[in-house]
């Protein structure tokens, strides 16, 4: 029974295959097909009949391209075609073109005929296998294939996502999932349109152990390239992809949180797995990485998952998703060399192929194959149609020949007849005929390409059309046209046969039609743009600025602080817009031209004067060439507006006579306080305002550099040009006039004055007391002391020191406007050179040498020599210099020098490099770095906080005049503002903390509460403990031998052997009555005694006291004291009996 149950499955199964084996018969295709019967056959040279062989690639695309060639081949050039393969690879097919008897066998092809009988193969992947290609054609080079070039459309293997997953990121986020930038998860979140990998069936997932994770070569190159040490596992050389849950490997975008990852899928082993890691990890892309199990379940799961898909086109696995392909940076062949996939991947040209000998079998077979050329899109409605029918490919491929005839219909060979549009083409030449006699036999019809036009040809065989080029002057760009355009105005073309005309370069135009070339615009003018169509459109270069009239050129550069952009003209400067252009000419905020010479500029000191646009604008209601006063009975209030000089200017005037006379009796008595080594309350808060007193005068030299600042640099030093005696805003205007020479000997004539004036004082005073005391009041009015007063005077000196010099040089401070004219700094409206300005340099010298370098030299010549009068007890030098004590410590009063240095030389500075911003910078830059490095050092200042608040503000300073903020062209003006406001914000708030720290402890003081500490920074220590400290110390050394101590000192670092010597120092002047005191090693200290201790009758003049008021606002508590100062417990209060000679009477009021 099993025996005949083969023997039937046996008959049924080979009548099943002898049932198939039988061809069907032929239907025809097309409706005017050439008739089966009539086919004909090749024959070799040999006269061996033979079909044409036609290769079939054994992919969807590669049978439905076989087929449409198949049907047109023999229903419409009538020759037989026998289907070979099918080849599962493209290389297989170019074995099958070059004769081989095998061509699918790798091991053993059968490469050794003479003969082929496979002529023509289309649909084919050449690139993929060029190494092979190339190989054939070195070793059999007269059977090997031959290229017929491309079939219209490109393959590419890439990534895709359904269309229906695109469209629902657009429209819901506009999230563009085509385009890779935005699957970048720092910035988008595209995983929410896409299935994570806990979506998938892992029953349809290969393990990542059978995958390309496995390959120790890719991983190695994954990991060179990208760096994600996370992403691998092992060491070199043997790494492997690290694996996620048996079946993923995530990017670094998600790889924290896999369930934001969105799945990336593939089948095989992992096609273009390396390619995408990389692309994930570079371009931060939340992807999972999944392999399919099978192709099956490659097909079927992007059905029911949205996924992103490797796949390749043209392929119908997944035509229904419509899906679209991700975009990439174009491809980089160089990196893909090197290995790195991050680019796109190329697309890979599909060729078509014949056989050597096809051209002479059947040339117009050839001819056909040549030009049979369908796009893409055509290829995907053939694979969709099958996709949907099911149907064979025959009949696919006849549905489309059948439905699309105007595509292939040019496929066919024609023998010279040609219609309009089209012309005679010779396909051995590879060149358009002009006539058909010299055509050959290979000729077809061909549409005219760009460049050409069809022109009618009529000849003894009748009308065809020929191509002919283009001439000059005109163009076709669109082609299949049977005529040329003429280049329009403003466009030019000097060769034949053009797609496109040129359009006129910058600087040329053209008004008119079919030209070969532009016109040039006159000299030192040009065009704003490409395609000028008139010589209206030239116009002055940028820089430049026209001068002619009536539609003249007459250009000219334009100076610094004038915009001139192209086409720039003097009437549209004035007028501030122009009728025939865009742009407009205008002046720069900071700089000023008057209407009748608009083109000589000036510069603008405050740059806010001149608000810049057409010539003769100033602000704030200023006028003159650099806007620098204002108008005749006007001056400018505080806020830089001029104000009428009304009854109010001078009322203001007026009410600083009686300052005038109150404040050098002020000055007097404040400035003659007791010296003391331990600074007080109110003197620390002397102290922070001598400091913002210099750092005020230091910002508003600032204002007579020539660079160019910030705005809140700029405002900020002009509203301290008052600390220049720049009085313009207190109303001197409206007495003195307008005029620099006499505002300027104003401001030079105050420190002079308020001398001469204290000392009138002084004279006063003394005259009174030789003429009788005038009962409590002459009490109240005793005699100055000129020591006192020389001292009052210099004080003023050493505070207004940098002002004193910057006045002095104001008349050498002079900076070159664009128009070419030299001004004051000072005074912008002011011409350097004239007879007034060597007037202003007279008084201006004198003033220097007198004052500014007079003062320095004595107070000089004061500090070297104070130690010296200290220990000869001079006590009318030492109380004439009292300031050089009142502030600094004992063993720094020579930092008054500094001082005085640090002022002198910003003026100097700025002098020095008049109209040259980067040597008054780096000057002055140098200067104040001197000065901190000084303070830093000698920290000269009696009281730890001021010394603090000097360097905050010092190094403001610095930072505000180096180069790197001021603002320029290399500058991002936004940042530099920021940055100044904060310094000067920072300086401000220094000098603040010192004031409010200064009346903070004077708080204390007054409440009774110890207020040390805060001036000190918590330095210093308990004097009880210092004194059992110095006690003890004593005893030390009263138990050593003097040269066993000797011996120890000699072995000291010179800086210990120097504290010592000041501790010394500083003992004997704490011990008078010792006699450490008559050993004193060093002399650098001054003796406070010496400087506070008042003449006796007969001497200079009498002792003072301060006024009640005076002495009840700054003594100390009640009960405390700083001694040793104060006054002598054996003199009687009120006793008019003059003191011994060698006690200390000083006024009661210690500080």
């Amino acid at each position: 029974m099993h025996m005949s149950f083969r023997l039937c499955c046996f008959f049924v199964l080979g009548f099943c295959g002898f049932c198939q084996a039988r061809p069907a018969p032929y239907s025809s295709c097309l409706d005017d097909a050439i008739p089966e019967a009539t086919w004909k056959d090749l024959v070799s040279p040999a006269g061996e009949s033979y079909p044409i062989g036609m290769w079939v690639n054994d992919w969807a695309a590669g049978h439905l391209a076989a087929a449409v060639a198949q049907i047109v081949i023999q229903e419409k050039l009538g020759f037989k075609v026998a289907l070979k393969g099918s080849g599962g690879v493209a290389v297989d097919g170019f074995f099958a073109l070059t004769g081989c008897v095998f061509p699918t066998n790798s091991a053993d092809r059968g490469c050794n005929a003479s003969i082929t009988y496979v002529h023509i193969n289309v649909e084919v992947w050449t690139s993929t296998y060029s190494g092979d290609w190339d190989q054939i054609q070195a070793q059999f080079p007269k059977m090997a294939p031959k290229t017929l070039g491309n079939m219209g459309y490109y393959g590419a293997t890439a990534t895709y996502i359904p269309l229906e997953v695109r469209e629902q990121g657009y429209d819901s986020e506009g999230i563009n999932l085509d385009f890779y930038r935005d699957y970048n998860v720092s910035k988008k979140n595209p995983s929410k349109f896409f299935a994570a990998p806990s979506d998938l069936s892992v029953a349809r997932l290969r393990p990542c152990n059978e995958t390309a994770l496995m390959l120790n070569k890719v991983m190695r190159n994954y990991l060179d390239i990208t760096g994600d040490a996370a992403g691998v596992v092992g060491s070199a050389p043997e790494i492997t992809g690290k694996c996620w849950d048996t079946y993923f490997w995530y990017a670094p975008g998600c790889r924290s949180q896999p369930a934001n990852c969105l799945t990336w899928f593939t089948g095989g082993t992992g096609w273009g797995m390396f390619e995408m890691l990389v692309k994930a990890t570079m371009y931060n892309m939340p992807l999972a990485t999944a392999v399919a199990y099978s192709f099956a379940d490659y097909a079927r799961l992007p059905t029911t998952n949205d996924v992103m898909l490797y796949w390749w086109v043209p392929d119908p696995t997944f035509l229904r998703l419509a899906p679209r392909r991700i975009t990439f940076p174009e491809h980089d062949a160089d990196e893909w060399a090197k290995g790195n996939r991050r680019t796109a991947s190329r697309d890979v040209s599909i060729d078509k192929h014949v056989s050597q000998d096809l051209a002479d079998l059947a040339p117009d077979v050839q001819e056909f194959i040549a030009r049979l050329s369908m796009s893409l899109s055509s290829m995907n409605d053939m694979l969709l149609d099958q996709l949907n029918t099911e149907d064979s490919n025959f009949d696919v491929a006849c549905r489309w020949l059948r439905a699309n005839e105007p595509s292939w219909s040019a496929w066919v060979p024609e023998k010279g007849k040609c219609f309009s549009q089209f012309g005679i083409y010779s396909e051995q030449t590879q060149q358009f005929l002009m006539k058909r006699e010299s055509a050959g036999s290979a000729i077809s019809c061909r549409a005219c390409p760009s460049g050409f036009f069809s022109s009618r040809l009529e000849d003894g065989q009748g009308t065809t059309f020929i191509c002919q080029p283009c001439q000059s002057g005109s163009f076709q760009a669109s082609g299949a046209s049977v005529v040329c355009d003429p280049c329009p105005a403003g466009s030019y073309q000097n060769e034949t046969a053009s797609v496109s005309c040129n359009r006129c370069p910058v600087g040329q135009y053209q008004d008119q039609e079919g030209s070969n070339d532009c016109k040039m615009c006159p000299a030192g003018t040009s065009t704003g743009l490409l395609g000028s169509v008139s010589m209206s459109d030239c116009g002055c270069k940028a820089g430049s600025i026209n001068i002619g009239d009536n539609g003249t050129f007459n250009c000219v550069p334009c100076s610094e602080g004038l915009d001139c952009p192209l086409a720039s003209r003097i009437e549209d400067l004035k007028s501030g817009q122009s009728s025939s252009s865009e742009f407009v000419p205008r002046i720069r905020r900071g700089y000023h031209s008057t209407m009748e010479e608009p083109l000589e500029i000036f510069h603008c000191r405050p740059e806010a004067s001149c608000s810049g646009g057409v010539p003769g604008t100033c602000a704030n209601g200023l006028e003159g060439s650099a806007c620098a006063v204002c108008p005749l009975g006007q001056t400018q209030g505080f806020s830089g507006q001029c104000v009428d000089c009304g009854a109010t200017r001078f009322a203001l005037v007026a009410a600083g006579i009686p300052i005038v006379f109150v404040l050098p009796i002020l000055a007097y008595y404040l400035s003659n306080l007791d010296v003391l080594a331990k600074a007080t309350p109110f003197k620390s808060g002397v102290m922070a305002i001598s400091v913002g007193l210099a750092a005020l005068q230091i910002l508003a030299v600032v204002g007579l550099t020539s660079a160019t600042w910030t705005t809140s640099v700029e405002s900020t030093s002009s509203g301290l040009q008052i600390m220049l005696l720049d009085l313009d805003t207190l109303g001197v205007t409206c007495i003195s006039g307008r005029g620099p020479l006499a505002r300027y000997l104003i401001g030079l004539a105050v420190f002079p004055a308020a001398v001469l004036w204290l000392f009138l004082f002084w004279a006063t005073s003394s005259l009174i007391s030789r003429h009788g005391r005038l009962g409590r009041l002459g009490r109240c009015l005793r005699p100055w002391t000129l020591p006192f007063t020389a001292n009052t005077a210099g004080l003023g000196f050493q505070l207004g020191f940098g002002t004193m010099a910057a006045i002095a040089l104001k008349p050498f401070m002079c900076f070159l406007h664009p128009s070419g004219a030299y001004t004051m700094t000072a005074y912008p409206n002011f011409i350097c050179g004239k007879r007034q300005h060597f007037i202003m340099r007279v008084f201006g010298s004198g003033f220097f040498i007198v004052f500014v370098l007079g003062f320095a030299v004595m107070c000089a010549f004061a500090a070297w020599n104070m130690p010296k009068w200290s220990a000869g007890k001079q006590r009318a030098r030492l109380q004439s210099f009292r300031f050089f004590l009142a502030n600094f410590r004992f063993d720094a009063h020579w930092f008054v020098l500094v001082i005085l240095f640090r002022g002198l030389g910003f003026a100097l500075a700025v002098a020095l490099g008049a109209g040259t911003p980067p040597v008054q910078t780096s000057l002055a830059s140098l200067v104040l770095i001197v000065y901190g490095l000084l303070q830093a050092l000698w920290l000269p200042w009696k009281v730890p906080m001021i010394n603090m608040a000097d360097m905050f503000v010092n190094a403001s300073l610095v930072l505000l005049v180096t180069k790197s903020i001021q603002t320029d062209v290399d500058m991002e003006a936004h940042f530099a503002e920021v940055f100044s406001v904060c310094i000067l914000g920072f300086m401000f708030a220094s000098l603040a903390m010192a004031l409010v720290l200064s009346i903070l402890v004077l708080s204390l003081q007054c409440a009774g509460i110890d207020w040390s500490p805060v001036l000190t920074l918590g330095g210093g220590g308990s004097p009880t403990t210092i004194s059992q400290a110095l006690k003890q110390c004593a005893e030390d050394l009263l138990s050593i031998s003097e040269t066993e101590l000797a011996g120890k000192i000699r072995s000291a670092n010179v800086y210990d052997m120097q504290t010592v010597t000041k501790c010394i120092d500083l003992l004997a002047e704490i011990l008078p009555n010792s006699s450490l005191a008559l050993n004193r090693v060093s002399t650098s200290r001054i003796n406070p005694k010496l400087v506070n201790q008042q003449f006796s009758h007969g001497s200079l003049g009498e002792a003072y006291e301060a006024p009640a008021l005076v002495s009840q606002l700054i003594q100390l508590p009640q009960g405390e004291t700083n001694e040793p100062l104060g006054q002598p417990e054996n003199q009687a209060e009120g006793s008019e009996d003059p003191p011994p000679e060698d006690s200390e009477l000083i006024v009661r009021v210690p500080l």
